[in-house]
């Protein structure tokens, strides 16, 4: 079989996202474009959103796999119903799902439980796409009642539902009444090699980062008022630009704290800035797996972090990091002042972190685990390529 018969024998997936700005979830669908074709699948990406984010178009450039921007409206709002702008906006989806000629559409979901981007499981459905699977970051963002009855019927068109975390499995099932049957759970996973070369962490005096945009499911406000109450040798370094940087820049002032804290922006070389720091924390109010966590422990930095969503399945409590009772701001300042009385006991979680990661969250497991959702999937809706794209794994 020539190597031009073999790509036109495998499945075709089309990679989809509304995402305007890049984060985690857009990461996550970036690195399953970079790893699928491996697995004996051709992969296409069309993100459907107004705009792109200078990051996102240029993350999406990177993966070396064709993609497509159409800009349509919005569908992460609290009050869809009142955009008319949608309804135009879904036709114009199915046409353009049924331009791609694809057997499976894989949609990703870094919005709340109403982002009526689950409304393109029926779009496919329509425009003749016969597997679809879905994945759900953040099932734990409290649904709207007004629109629940939306994304469950949307629901009934999806084949399979990812989702990253056994916390979230949980709560797709007690609060999104999603068939367990139909829900894998695939953990995220990253490249650790780029990570690789940083050194071990210093710990004295002690330098936290928190990676991750500037809002309030990341809790970052809750850090300052954690550091208030610590020693003041400890300086923090926020990596990430977002709507509430100067509420948080105002606020570091009002604690007296603007000479500890360094607001960095969003950067491009985030290896760079895990270098710099000896320790991650991340106080979020809440979280599906963080992929900022995995890089930071792959780069030998422990964490610490509030106990919320899937975090409790990446650290391992007092080996690669500690864990704080959600939201508890003099626990987590507690912490901060034992870590930094203690840099060798900094430097041991950083070994376990990294070799945590290495050991479980590695890119690969996650593409192959999701490659084998496809080929369920499309085995149930008897695409009879699939035996030809196995043949073509390594």
């Amino acid at each position: 079989m020539t190597v031009s018969t073999a790509r036109a024998s495998r499945p075709r997936v089309l990679l989809l996202s509304d995402a305007v700005r890049f984060g985690g979830a857009e990461e996550y669908l970036a690195l399953l474009a970079e790893g699928l074709d491996q697995s004996g699948f051709e992969t296409e990406i069309v993100v459907a959103a107004p705009t792109l984010a200078p990051a996102w178009r240029n993350r999406l450039e990177t993966t070396g796999r064709p993609w497509r921007h159409l800009p349509v409206a919005s569908c992460q709002s609290r009050s869809p119903l009142r955009q008319p702008q949608l309804v135009p906006a879904y036709f114009r989806l199915i046409q353009s799902l049924r331009q791609h000629a694809v057997d499976l559409l894989h949609f990703n979901l870094p919005g709340p439980y109403d982002a009526l981007i689950s409304w393109a499981a029926v779009a496919a459905r329509r425009a003749g796409i016969p597997g679809v699977v879905a994945t759900e970051h953040l099932p734990c963002v409290p649904r709207y009642r007004k629109l629940s009855w939306l994304k469950v019927r949307a629901h009934r068109c999806v084949d399979r539902v990812v989702t990253i975390s056994q916390s979230n499995r949980r709560l797709l099932i007690e609060n999104h009444r999603v068939d367990p049957d139909r829900i894998a759970v695939i953990p995220n996973g990253i490249d650790p090699e780029p990570f690789a070369r940083v050194a071990e962490p210093v710990g004295r005096p002690l330098i936290i980062g928190v990676v991750g945009r500037l809002d309030e499911q990341k809790g970052h406000d809750l850090l300052l008022d954690a550091l208030s109450r610590c020693r003041a040798d400890i300086r923090a370094r926020f990596i990430g630009s977002g709507p509430w940087r100067v509420r948080l820049e105002a606020h570091a002032e009002e604690l007296d704290l603007d000479e500890r804290v360094e607001f960095r922006g969003f950067r491009q070389d985030l290896v760079s800035e895990l270098e710099a720091i000896d320790l991650l924390v991340m106080p979020s109010r809440h979280e599906g797996l963080p992929l900022a966590l995995l890089e930071a422990m792959a780069a030998g930095r422990g964490a610490v972090a509030f106990d919320v969503g899937g975090i409790s399945e990446v650290i391992e409590p007092e080996r690669s990091g500690v864990l704080v009772p959600a939201g508890d701001v003099a626990a987590l300042a507690r912490v901060l002042d034992r870590l930094a009385e203690d840099p060798a006991l900094v430097r041991r979680f950083g070994v376990a972190a990294r070799e945590r990661v290495r050991r479980t969250f590695a890119r690969d497991r996650m593409i192959e685990q999701t490659a084998s959702v496809y080929r369920q999937v499309l085995a149930q809706r008897g695409i009879h390529r699939m035996n030809e794209a196995e043949a073509l794994l390594p």
